[in-house]
């Protein structure tokens, strides 16, 4: 375990993350609950995850629908949110060698 729990692997957490997407279309609709002052501590990641996913998922476009015509950003396939995953979890940053080793060597290639 970290010194800070919040970067430790949370699969309960992930889980309801998807639940939440997937709920989403059964859910009462967006509403706006920002507060307009932030408090002096936080909630914790989970309750926050349950303030923010009326908005967040109910206010967003839902390019991925059936319905949805592609417009500047095209619906993604399964993939693509897989290494998104991988890419929030390891935070490979291209600027230093060190950083992110196999990610420029990725790069390279393709460019060359």
């Amino acid at each position: 375990m970290s010194p800070d729990p919040s970067f430790d692997l949370n699969l309960e957490g992930l889980r309801r993350a998807l639940d939440l997407l997937d709920a989403r279309k059964d859910s009462e609709g967006p509403r706006c609950g920002l507060p307009n002052v932030l408090p002096e501590t936080g909630l914790g990641e989970a309750e926050a995850l349950e303030r923010l996913a009326p908005d967040v998922l109910g206010r967003a476009a839902d390019l991925g629908a059936s319905e949805a015509m592609a417009h500047m950003d095209p619906p993604t396939p399964w993939i693509t949110w897989a290494l998104a995953l991988w890419n929030a979890r390891l935070n490979q940053n291209l600027l230093h060698p060190a950083t992110a080793p196999f990610a420029r060597h990725a790069e390279a290639c393709v460019v060359d």
